[in-house]
């Protein structure tokens, strides 16, 4: 399908795709906004610009080989902190 127009849904709480029928990439030129622990498993992000936050409390989860995972923040001289997180 070829769309010259917006693409609004008639309702709320609709979805793009299901479980077993998943779009396979998206490609956007302006924002994206993703619901607040919304589940990507296994996404890959690729990006040509700036990933931001909007909170200083929240930062990046990454897994530690060893099987803890570590929130990673900046503080306000622009050094990385760590910090031990429970595994989402």
């Amino acid at each position: 399908a070829t769309f010259d127009s917006d693409l609004v849904p008639t309702g709320s709480n609709l979805n793009v795709g299901n479980e077993s029928n998943r779009w396979k990439d998206g490609y956007f030129s302006g924002g994206v906004g993703i619901g607040v622990n919304a589940p990507i498993a296994g996404a890959k992000l690729k990006t040509d610009g700036n990933i931001a936050f909007t909170s200083a409390s929240v930062g990046i989860i990454l897994k530690a080989p060893g099987g803890a995972c570590y929130k990673v923040t900046v503080n306000d001289t622009g050094g990385l902190v760590t910090a031990l997180e429970p595994c989402p």
